[in-house]
């Protein structure tokens, strides 16, 4: 026997396959178990992961992110550790799947958020693992674009080359991203949006160039607010009443019909829902709700298709992507003739159409369409009695005065009772409800806050393609009403305006008899606040008269 063939033997005998062992699974991390994070990183870590809407997890989340930069290297080790246990990462062949609420969850989100640079050459080997949901690759672009331009330009350098080649894409495109880097809006339109972490503020009004051309003196001291392509707010400041007399006219030509004129004193806060928008009651002031011109589109990732305006302009025509923006079809009108607050896109006959946005068309992201104001009054430069209010608009002053309020937060607490007693009685009578997995959510404690509502009971609702449950014993009890606010981020609507509360009422059942006693009950249970809501409604003589400082 020949000497090189003697080696290939020894090797093949002493192989683990040889001895009969299967050989062992290739994990991402090896080096994983080198060192131990500190243990109360870990110990938050695992609080964080078992449950994450709980208050605990919640707290766990606020303490792993104000660590900060020292939470980082024990949140690498985690993360490697999770990697390594992964089966659609280990397991061959391996499936795309998305990650669970687990501790590589956990851990991925606490480095995006934190947005430790160390993070980058650990998160990039994990990205060919990505599901639709794209975790790994969004977590590794939000902590590249919190970074300078040099340091971008050397991660264009990168011997990584997931990271080289992401760097380069944020660095080929600032019509995009400087918008999520630097909070400067693109000078050229249309213009394409993705979901930034928070409001984007730019010191100029950037509303549409085809909006009257009395508006246009008014940009330089006007305020811009995007909320990730949901909305556009502007604020326009007065310093004098004749001005702003002038300029009322134009406005109110702006106002879509059906939505409600909004008011606040000056000088005093916003409500506190409203304090992350960093808009101002400080001043006399007209606030715009306005379409945010973004573009939707289900299917391929944005930056394949949409990352320029010529790409979106060409997609928008072929029905593969609609733009946030009037002309409006005339098939999202109310009988009314009114537009909805919201729309979502749907996919119809193969091609993308807006449709309301309501319970039953819910699903994904939501963009406003009708235009709505907003006036912060003095009683000075801005007075209600010397200028036109629309006759057709309900009129709400926010926040309502204290006496309204308490009412207001009685009635929701009996509400919540009798909601409550009743569905504990209706379980008794009907099948679906006592067989339910998800009884006891409507037992748990509500919330010590006396001006929201929270129930949630189902079973099986959302599923309704799924034979897990029977048609006959499906259901769902969802009711949620809380203060209003910028009315982004949510799928909350106005329900009862006059007491400045919105929230969803969701109800159905298979079985008919079942339905019409839910539906009976939240219906008699609400009914207080819904005649609380009517005969709280301000007429424009009481609007006028109405006390504004």
């Amino acid at each position: 026997m020949t000497k090189p063939v003697l080696i290939l033997v020894l090797c093949l005998a002493l192989s683990p396959l040889a001895a009969g062992k299967e050989p062992e699974t290739q994990v991402p991390f090896p080096d994983a178990m080198a060192q131990e994070p500190d243990p109360e990183v870990a110990r938050l870590v695992s609080v964080w992961a078992q449950n994450w809407t709980s208050p605990s997890a919640w707290d766990a989340q606020k303490t792993i992110i104000s660590m900060g930069s020292e939470a980082v290297p024990s949140l690498i080790i985690i993360f490697k550790r999770a990697a390594n246990k992964e089966p659609f990462i280990i397991e061959k062949p391996q499936k795309e799947t998305d990650i669970g609420r687990n501790e590589l969850r956990v851990t991925l989100v606490a480095l995006e958020r934190i947005a430790d640079r160390r993070a980058l050459p650990v998160i990039s080997p994990l990205v060919k693992y990505d599901s639709k949901a794209r975790r790994f690759r969004g977590a590794l672009e939000q902590i590249l674009i919190k970074g300078s331009d040099a340091q971008l330009q050397q991660d264009a350098k990168s011997d990584d080359p997931t990271i080289a080649r992401m760097a380069q894409f944020i660095l080929d495109r600032p019509e995009y991203y400087d918008y999520h880097r630097k909070g400067i809006l693109p000078t050229t339109r249309p213009r394409v949006f993705k979901w930034p972490k928070d409001w984007i503020i730019q010191e100029s009004g950037w509303w549409p160039e085809d909006w009257p051309k009395e508006l246009e003196p008014f940009r330089p001291q006007a305020r811009t607010f995007d909320f990730a392509g949901h909305l556009r707010v502007y604020e326009i400041p007065f310093s004098d009443r004749e001005t702003f007399e002038r300029l009322w006219p134009v406005i109110l030509g702006l106002k879509d019909e059906g939505g409600p004129l909004v008011l606040y004193t000056a000088g005093k806060e916003l409500p506190e829902n409203w304090a992350l928008t960093k808009l101002s009651n400080a001043r006399p002031s007209i606030r715009i709700f306005a379409p945010s011109g973004a573009y939707a589109r289900t299917g391929a990732p944005l930056e394949q298709d949409l990352n320029t305006p010529q790409d979106a302009a060409k997609l928008v025509k072929q029905g593969k992507a609609l733009r946030a923006a009037p002309p409006w079809s005339k098939d999202i009108l109310s009988p009314s003739g009114e537009l909805p607050e919201y729309v979502v896109p749907k996919e119809v006959d193969g091609k993308l159409k807006w449709v309301p946005f309501n319970w039953v068309n819910r699903a994904g992201f939501h963009y406003r369409s009708r235009v709505d104001i907003e006036l912060i009054v003095d009683g000075n430069v801005i007075d209600l009695k010397r200028i036109p209010l629309p006759p057709d608009a309900n009129v709400i002053w926010r926040p309502i005065g204290p006496e309204l309020k308490a009412e207001r937060d009685r009635l929701l607490a009996e509400a919540k009772a009798k909601i409550n007693k009743g569905l504990m009685e209706l379980e008794t009578r009907y099948p679906a409800l006592h067989n339910s997995n998800e009884w006891r959510m409507v037992l748990r404690p509500l919330g010590e806050a006396p001006d929201n509502l929270s129930i949630a009971l189902y079973n099986n609702a959302d599923q309704f393609g799924s034979d897990k449950t029977p048609q006959e014993n499906r259901f769902r009890v969802t009711v949620r009403i809380q203060p209003s606010g910028p009315g982004v981020g949510t799928p909350f609507q106005p329900l009862y305006p006059n007491l400045t509360l919105s929230g969803q009422i969701d109800i159905s059942a298979g079985d008919p008899q079942l339905n019409a006693a839910l539906v009976d009950l939240v219906d008699s249970s609400l009914l207080p606040l819904k005649q609380l809501d009517e005969h709280s409604a301000l007429t424009l003589e009481q609007v006028r008269n109405s006390r504004s400082e």
